[in-house]
């Protein structure tokens, strides 16, 4: 246990004045006259409790100071550090009644506080094109070109294949075909079923039937397993200059990463907060956060504007070695520094938590000229010990506990548990809030809460809400690799964003919602690459018997003819009316476009679609 530190009430100027033309008494000095002053000479003056760390020096142990006049200057020391009411030296408590304001930061004032594009857009921009500002097209050309060269360098590492492998029908795969790789990927998030097999059922429990139409199962299932994005060739081995832990997604995520904070400038808050990818495979940096949403997976420390949740920039966890070995001065301190430093100097608000804030980071973020807040481990270097004492003495009800040094104000609060905050952007000020109370006779009750916890409350969520975001439509099957599990990641975030973007725009005003959105961006993928392809067209079986009989009954429908003349199924109307008789049969090359149902021209078409028993 730390020694118990002797608390020092100091003087005021005018006591000061006197201790210092009068002679000291010293310990010997017990006369009468010394002991019958009047009250008034005794009453002390309104006087303020200076909060000093530990030093060397003085460890809570009393110091028997040689002269008189060290005392004295030690005195005048200390007066004038509280009479420098700007920047004090070293923490003080503000008293019930002291007002300060921490109008060291100049007001931002960039369009209004929010958010604005970068980037030029129109009435005729579509949610593709936003997609495309933050994943670049070019990403396509990569990922084919990597793509086809792992699966060569696959197929000559393997040498001969069985007679029945996958691998046979291998051919080059195009930067339009991995468009609608990648959207077809996409449509899973927005139609989740349990296996990937399950999208091109034909069972009508299961069936989808436009997934077929932009690409076959086996096609889809073998891009899926080739899918790479760096030259294994060129991997340079550990420990050797140039290593790179993430060489498999580095290219991507080159191309990417840029791309975030060149298309929008944010508001006046932004947040950091961790994010985590889903991922429960082996992986050296893999992470369990029991309190998020998502407990296993890889880890981004993720910078968002607090108000929309636009990400603006991120890095990934890849152990605690490689941070310490990047970040020698303290890991935490140098994420923030290294999220934040394009925006140095635009006095914008950061928001994090107790995982990141300290004295020292937001020293180093003021003399940037960026304000901070956040909660703040009482065990952090350079919180005073009277902050960690109200904080264990506080009962719920109390009021708050302020404390300042220089720029940094901190709080020490009791609601429903102990709650300490550290900023350099707020003041002392407290607003009164009612809240639900069972004990009381209402229903409710009346609390004393500082605003910068009000303000840290409303500021925070920014990584929250773009982790929200892309939950709704995440890509739902497992990965095998940690890189693709990034990739997802990457590809999660640009949707997010370029959905953001949409709404930013002052030319939209169509303001989609979120499904609405990646629904475009989907079909803008896959436009141009889906088409029936010749041969037997995919036939729903059980269908005709299950189908609901209002929805071929109502709407448009339209009739097909099949480009090979070799295949020509039974038509369903009639072999409805034909049912039991074994000899009779009717074949038909027409079909209907959505269902893909075989029925012949003229009179059966017309039954089926304007008749409930069309047999």
């Amino acid at each position: 246990m730390a020694p118990i530190r002797r608390r020092r009430d100091f003087f005021t100027a005018d006591q000061v004045r006197e201790l210092v033309m009068d002679p000291v008494p010293t310990a010997d000095s017990d006369s009468e006259e010394s002991e019958t002053d009047s009250d008034e000479e005794d009453e002390p003056g309104p006087t303020r409790t200076l909060l000093r760390n530990p030093t060397e020096h003085d460890n809570g142990v009393d110091i028997n100071h040689d002269s008189d006049s060290e005392f004295e200057e030690e005195i005048r020391d200390d007066v004038s550090m509280v009479s420098a009411e700007d920047e004090p030296e070293e923490w003080i408590r503000l008293e019930d009644g002291d007002e300060w304001q921490a109008d060291w930061l100049d007001d931002f004032s960039e369009n209004g506080g929010r958010p604005k594009l970068l980037f030029d857009v129109n009435q005729n921009t579509k949610p593709l094109d936003y997609f495309y500002q933050f994943f670049p097209e070019e990403l396509f050309v990569l990922m084919a070109r990597e793509t086809n060269r792992y699966a060569k360098q696959t197929l000559q590492r393997l040498g001969v294949l069985q007679e029945h492998s996958r691998l046979n029908k291998w051919t080059d795969t195009t930067a339009e075909e991995m468009k609608a790789f990648t959207g077809l990927q996409m449509a899973m998030g927005l139609v989740t079923k349990p296996a990937l097999s399950m999208y091109w059922e034909e069972t009508w429990i299961f069936a989808t039937p436009g997934f077929g139409t932009v690409m076959s199962r086996n096609r889809f299932e073998l891009l899926n397993s080739m899918l790479h994005f760096a030259n294994n060739d060129e991997r340079i081995p550990k420990g050797q200059e140039g290593h790179h832990i993430l060489y498999k997604i580095k290219p991507v995520m080159d191309k990417i990463q840029p791309t975030h904070q060149a298309s929008v400038q944010p508001g006046l808050s932004l947040s950091i907060d961790e994010s985590l990818a889903p991922f429960k495979g082996r992986l050296q940096f893999k992470q369990y956060m029991p309190l998020k949403p998502t407990k296993w997976g890889v880890k981004f420390w993720v910078l968002a504007d607090a108000k929309s949740g636009f990400c603006l920039d991120y890095n990934v966890y890849t152990g605690r070695d490689a941070d310490r070995a990047a970040a020698p001065g303290g890991v935490t301190s140098a994420i923030v520094k290294g999220l934040t430093r394009p925006y140095y100097g635009s006095g914008r608000h950061v928001y994090m938590d107790n995982f990141y804030s300290s004295p020292e980071l937001y020293d180093s973020l003021a003399d940037n000229k960026l304000g901070a807040c956040g909660t703040v481990r009482l065990s952090r270097r350079g919180i005073p010990d009277e902050m960690k004492a109200a904080s264990v003495q506080s009962r719920k009800g109390d009021r708050p506990a302020f404390f300042r040094k220089g720029r940094l104000l901190g709080v020490s609060w009791h609601d429903t548990k102990r709650v300490s905050v550290l900023s350099t952007i707020h003041n002392n000020s407290t607003v009164q809030k009612e809240i639900r109370h069972r004990g009381s006779e209402n229903g409710r009750r009346s609390i004393i809460k500082p605003k910068v916890v009000e303000q840290y409350n409303q500021h925070m969520g920014g990584v929250d809400l773009l982790d929200q975001r892309m939950s709704y439509y995440r890509y739902p099957h497992r990965h095998m690799k940690w890189y693709r599990v990034i990739y997802h990641f990457l590809m999660e975030v640009a949707l997010v964003n370029g959905h953001i973007a949409s709404r930013i725009a002052p030319e939209n005003q169509s303001k989609e919602c979120v499904r609405r959105f990646r629904q475009q961006v989907i079909c803008g993928l896959v436009d141009g690459y889906q088409k029936v392809k010749a041969g037997r067209p995919r036939v729903l079986r059980e269908v005709n018997r299950n189908e609901r009989t209002a929805v071929r009954l109502e709407g448009k429908h339209f009739i097909a003819l099949n480009p090979s003349p070799k295949y020509k199924p039974d038509c369903i109307v009639c072999a409805k009316k034909l049912e039991g008789n074994k000899r009779k049969r009717s074949q038909t090359r027409y079909f209907r476009k959505t269902c893909q149902l075989p029925m012949c021209l003229m009179i059966c078409f017309e039954d089926y679609h304007t008749k409930v028993k069309y047999w």
